[in-house]
């Protein structure tokens, strides 16, 4: 039986390019690359999960995610994978800044905030909406945390792994992005 290959990516950070051509034409030559180089590995080597660990988006903007979306879709095709088998964490280029929340003083307020379940609801997730959208359009499956579902933090069982979602981003809201 073939061992569990597990594609890592991370920092892609779709939109960093800006609306400068020759950056946006040199962003496409390098994921067309990188795709390549992924899907024409030996047959034993093609990876059976993708995981992507951390700023996907750049500002969190609607149409950086819609680039990552066709850019995932078509490597998850070429791979023959579904978004079933595709894990992504968010990270601190992954929320809307302008309406990300202070970080907590205290312990006793950090663990007010991040009681389990944390909520779908809360303002915590509000800074991830469109990452959260995109992870509903392309159908990736839900972590479970306690017992309500997110895109944000949980575990996920799948072929016979568990699958940890960490987010540190919850408070990133200071630092430039350029």
């Amino acid at each position: 039986m073939k061992p569990l290959v597990i594609l890592h990516l991370s920092d892609l950070h779709f939109g960093n390019e800006g609306n400068d051509q020759a950056k946006k034409d040199a962003k496409q030559i390098v994921l067309a690359a990188l795709k390549n180089c992924i899907t024409s590995v030996a047959e034993d080597w093609k990876p059976d999960v993708v995981c992507i660990t951390g700023d996907l988006a750049w500002r969190a903007h609607a149409d950086e995610y819609i680039s990552a979306e066709k850019w995932i879709s078509e490597l998850l095709g070429d791979l023959v994978l579904t978004s079933s088998d595709l894990f992504i964490c968010p990270g601190n280029h992954d929320l809307e800044r302008s309406i990300a929340l202070e970080a907590p003083n205290t312990h006793e307020e950090a663990d007010s905030i991040f009681s389990v379940p944390i909520a779908e609801t809360n303002s915590l997730h509000e800074q991830f909406k469109e990452y959260s959208a995109f992870c509903a359009r392309l159908g990736i499956p839900k972590y479970l945390c306690g017992d309500v579902e997110s895109y944000l933090v949980g575990t996920r069982h799948h072929r016979g792994v568990v699958f940890a979602c960490h987010n540190s981003a919850w408070f990133a809201k200071s630092g430039d992005l350029g």
